[in-house]
């Protein structure tokens, strides 16, 4: 594959203080062409994707900024001959990787016999405001891809992978480098593809064929990862021209109290850099120098000056309305100002492929991802022992009927195979987070799924948090046991476990009106076999499954012996209960106690 030429790419003129390039062409005379990249944006009316809110931030535009009518036509654009010249000047047959950036080399040209057309001019505008919380959700912003896209698709590839070494680097510091962002958009005009508009280039067909020939699935699934690094994992079929200004800035934002002015630095900074390309006043005086524009901020510690814009679309030389008219008057100048409709890249090959393709990644999904239908050892990441359950009874269960007994729950060292198969659990999903998620994605477990947790030999045995109950050892609020339930409407929400993230780096952030791009993607991504993860207790919104270096050993126990409770004694007393002294306290932590990286409430699934 390395052996395929790589399409080059101009510059391009733009105003700009950014050092990366953007990826839009230009074919007329003030400008050369350039690889187009893609950014995230709220989907446009009538799409199936997600919906999320604009904020609207046309308040702080120049008052002569209106809605003019264009002097365009349907009738200029709706021609096969400006598809073909748009589509190849943008370079529209380019797939998009799985770090969300646009491919090495085009995957797909337009079929001569189905060229489809634009869907007419348009003079819509729009702003946003958006956070990212790694350099992966910052190529999508960066590349003009909306979020209904990446939550439709991009939960289809393990997304930590991209974004693992950034991850550790920040949680070991306690901060996190964030990026902000602020858009100006105006939507000229929107093109859709299906498979009948689109051939696979040669190149793209030649390495599928190649990949597809290897004997097993492992080299074949190797084969094709490289594959769709080259000619990329996703394809857009709606793509929107227009013109777009970018502003964004990075910052560190510490998670101590002051954080949220970080936050609001970098705003307001931004907002002094979008008046002045709007030619809004800064401060109390006409000229805008760095001191208005620092007064403008309301904070010294972040200039303007380290906010970068971007123009994309139109005459990028130009500001205010002097641009937004020559978005208006010249389609030659309009760049990709967003992606969406996106589809995973083989569901366009020809069906003498698809299938094949399909069939190689069904096989990858099953060997990455947790199989609904499987048993499970479950790792606590502090103890390093495991979930597990002892046929005695906490003490206080003592006279209490066998249906509502609860068994005692550790955290324990592996057993030998036959004892381990014992304390092996399953998940039985009880609600699914997504109505419309397909037959393949039942089959998996995924983040905000709610579930029982069962043992792998007991079917009516669930994994129980009673609040009527102390821990054993701690006294903490909440005990956690396995309780018998033979009726299904006796389950409750305390018996419910909502499965989560364990690292709250992508959490919301401070300001309402900033959407969190990092969040809204991984809102119903898979659980991989290597991630770790929390579980959360339904009937307390903020109570979270852990265990702590604290031994059972000392625990006061119950059993019965020939159907007659005994006596209660230490659970180190108890034959053949094994090697107590190692059992570590199952306890039920708040949200608020946790630290950041509070390894306590972790878990991580020890697949075969």
């Amino acid at each position: 594959m390395s052996g395929r030429s790589t399409p080059s790419s101009g510059s391009r003129a733009k105003s700009t203080l950014t050092t990366t390039p953007r990826n839009a062409l230009r074919t007329t005379k003030r400008e050369a062409p350039v690889r187009p990249k893609v950014t995230h944006k709220s989907e446009s009316a009538g799409s199936t994707e997600s919906k999320v809110e604009i904020t609207n931030l046309e308040s702080s535009s120049s008052p002569t900024e209106k809605d003019s009518p264009t002097t365009l036509s349907d009738i200029d654009i709706q021609t096969t001959e400006f598809s073909t010249k748009a589509f190849e000047r943008l370079r529209m047959g380019y797939g998009i990787t799985v770090r969300g950036e646009p491919a090495i080399n085009s995957a797909f040209k337009l079929n001569p016999a189905s060229v489809p057309l634009f869907n007419g001019v348009q003079n819509r505008k729009s702003s946003d405001r958006i956070i990212c919380q790694t350099k992966w959700t910052k190529a999508f912003v960066d590349n003009h891809m909306s979020i209904g896209a990446a939550q439709t698709c991009f939960h289809l590839v393990a997304a930590e992978a991209h974004d693992k070494s950034a991850r550790s680097t920040v949680q070991e510091s306690y901060e996190s480098i964030k990026y902000q962002y602020q858009t100006k958009s105006i939507v000229k005009t929107n093109i859709n593809f299906n498979k009948g508009n689109l051939k696979a280039e040669n190149g793209f067909i030649y390495a599928i064929r190649e990949a597809l020939a290897l004997k097993n699935v492992l080299e074949k699934q190797s084969k094709l990862d490289s594959v769709f690094e080259e000619f990329g994992y996703f394809m857009p079929c709606v793509i929107t021209l227009g013109g777009k200004v970018v502003w964004w800035s990075e910052f560190v934002e510490t998670t101590n109290a002051n954080a949220r002015s970080a936050s609001e630095e970098v705003a307001a900074s931004i907002k002094a850099k979008a008046d002045l390309f709007n030619g809004v006043q800064v401060g109390v005086e006409a000229g805008v120098g760095n001191s208005k524009l620092r007064e403008a901020t309301s904070h010294a510690e972040h200039s303007y000056e380290n906010v970068r814009e971007e123009v994309i679309g139109g005459n990028t030389r130009l500001k205010a309305s002097a641009w937004a008219k020559s978005v208006d008057d010249d389609p030659n100048c309009w760049d990709v100002i967003e992606r969406f409709n996106v589809k995973p890249i083989w569901n366009l090959l020809d069906d003498d492929l698809r299938p094949e393709v399909e069939k190689v990644i069904t096989a990858s999904f099953k060997h990455n991802r947790l199989s609904i239908d499987k048993t499970y050892d479950i790792r606590n990441k502090c103890t390093k022992n495991f979930l597990s359950w002892r046929d005695v009874y906490y003490e206080q269960e003592k006279g209490a009927k066998d249906s509502q007994g609860g068994r005692i729950i550790i955290t324990a060292p592996q057993l030998s195979a036959k004892a381990n198969e014992e304390v092996k659990w399953k998940f039985v999903r009880s609600k699914i987070p997504d109505p419309e998620v397909d037959d393949l994605d039942k089959d998996f477990l995924r983040y905000g799924d709610v579930v029982y947790i069962q043992p792998s030999t007991e079917s009516s045995s669930y994994l129980h948090a009673s609040f009527s109950y102390n821990s054993p050892v701690s006294g903490r609020e909440g005990q956690v046991s396995l309780r018998v339930i033979t009726e299904e409407t006796l389950l409750h929400h305390s018996d419910k476990w909502r499965i989560e993230r364990s690292k709250p780096v992508f959490q919301d952030g401070h300001d309402s009106h900033i959407r969190n791009i990092d969040k809204q993607m991984r809102q119903n991504s898979y659980v991989q076999k290597s991630d770790e993860f929390r579980l959360c207790c339904l009937h307390n919104d903020d109570a979270y499954l852990a265990s702590h270096d604290k031994t059972m050993a000392n625990v006061k126990v119950v059993n019965k012996e020939k159907g007659r409770w005994r006596s209660a004694k230490p659970l180190q007393n108890i034959k053949d209960i094994g090697l107590a002294i190692k059992f570590r306290e199952v306890i039920l932590l708040q949200g608020k106690e946790m630290e950041k990286d509070d390894e306590r409430a972790d878990w991580v699934v020890v697949a075969d």
